[in-house]
């Protein structure tokens, strides 16, 4: 029977004014439970240490020191990473743990939180991707006495540490500006196919501190698991709490700043069904439709910055082009300009909430399942079937494997104690033939 075995090393800080840590880390013996956990999105993932304070380890370990996790399923045999970060909190019970205490550790992603990052003023084209790498460039330069984010050159022209890391390069230039705003919101938007123009990708980053890009690809399987070989327990979920039949779209303010643009998105089947649920929905994580209008105008009409909100002098072509035709506009005037601006504003925002009300109209599964041998193997984001007697998830014939319901893993947790490893992994439904989750 295979021994597993779980180590964590802690690396001390050298210097606080250089990104430099001890080359060789200190088992921490006196770790009794670590619980790992791994995550899809825009969150960083997190390690919870439970450790004997029998020594006042407490005192010693610092934060922004490094912590690292590995596992071994054979005594003696190779170690696999699962994770890598920094100290960022640690809590002492004195009532109802007196010789036990926590620290929580999160990985490199949670710098993306912190620092703000420029990303407007010239009037260049790129791929979406060079985008992202100046933005984590801007947050390593930020945290240069700290723990580098890998997978990029000082100059985001360069990609060949990204390359190495697994990342896309793009080929479809955009233009994208924004205002001063964390750098998580910046990736999160230039991850999407709305603005990156090519597909939609969910961003991590690994063990090694590389920050990984990764494809969305919902349409080739990853794998099937099964009751009873692969996992001996699962908790499904099913429910309404989700489920939206409204949605009010904020396409943001008209470009005179004298009101708001809204556009109302409404499902007739799903409220007739489930009755009217509504909620207010901008499209961007920061800023608006009509900001992202504004900005590409007033490269050509106000290049000098002086803060005029409408062109002053007509006829104007709009920088901007009609999402329905590809064309962009001629405007006569003013009023011309207000109206042809909204009702792109409009079309735009009505197109976004239909896409987003598409995932949202009907209920979907969510469940998660302890697996019958803890594995590293699992892949984010990855597509799996999942194969139960006890569901309606494949046909009556099990041999056919005819799967009427597809999931992506979206988290991986692993937690170590002395009853052993165990393994849960969290599912989401997908819908294949609208692609989305």
């Amino acid at each position: 029977m295979a021994l597993t075995i779980f180590k964590v090393e802690w690396f001390k800080k050298l210097s606080e004014d250089a990104n430099t840590y001890e080359s060789t880390g200190i088992v921490l013996d006196q770790v009794k439970q670590v619980k790992v956990n791994l995550a899809i999105g825009s969150r960083e993932d997190t390690v919870v240490l439970t450790v004997s304070n029998s020594n006042q380890l407490f005192d010693d370990l610092s934060l922004d020191d490094k912590i690292e996790v590995s596992v071994s399923i054979n005594s003696g045999g190779a170690y696999t990473k699962l994770f890598s970060g920094i100290i960022s909190d640690k809590s002492l019970s004195i009532v109802t743990q007196p010789n036990m205490y926590t620290v929580t550790c999160a990985n490199l992603f949670e710098k993306f939180f912190k620092v703000l990052t420029p990303m407007a003023g010239d009037n260049e084209v790129h791929t979406a991707d060079y985008y992202i790498r100046k933005a984590i460039g801007f947050v390593n330069d930020a945290n240069k006495g700290g723990l580098q984010i890998g997978g990029v050159n000082v100059n985001p022209s360069i990609t060949t540490e990204w390359v190495a890391a697994g990342n896309d390069v793009l080929t479809t230039n955009i233009h994208y500006t924004s205002p001063l705003k964390e750098a998580h919101r910046i990736i999160t938007e230039l991850s999407s196919k709305e603005f990156n123009k090519e597909d939609n990708y969910f961003t991590s980053i690994n063990s090694n501190n590389d920050f990984i890009w990764t494809k969305l690809d919902l349409t080739t399987q990853t794998g099937v698991i099964t009751e009873g070989t692969d996992f001996v327990s699962m908790n499904p979920k099913f429910g309404l709490k989700d489920v939206i039949t409204q949605l009010i779209v904020i396409c943001g303010p008209n470009p005179d700043n004298t009101g708001n643009i809204l556009v109302n998105v409404y499902d007739t089947a799903a409220g007739a069904k489930y009755g009217v649920i509504a909620k207010s929905y901008n499209p961007f994580e920061s800023g608006t439709i009509t900001e992202e209008m504004v900005l590409a105008d007033r490269v050509k009409h106000d290049p000098d910055g002086t803060g005029a909100l409408v062109p002053a002098s007509y006829p104007f072509i709009t920088a901007w082009s009609r999402e329905d035709n590809g064309l962009t506009e001629t405007t006569t005037s003013v009023a011309d300009y207000r109206t042809k601006f909204i009702a792109e504003a409009r079309r735009r925002g009505r197109k976004r909430g239909e896409e987003k009300l598409l995932n949202l109209i009907n209920p979907k599964w969510s469940h998660m399942l302890t697996l019958a041998n803890p594995s590293t193997s699992y892949s984010l984001g990855g597509r799996y079937d999942i194969k139960s007697p006890q569901t309606a998830w494949v046909s009556s014939d099990q041999a056919s494997d005819v799967f009427t319901r597809e999931f992506i893993l979206t988290g991986i947790t692993h937690q170590f104690d002395k009853r052993g490893w165990v393994t849960n992994l969290k599912f989401q439904e997908i819908d294949l033939e609208q692609n989305i989750f």
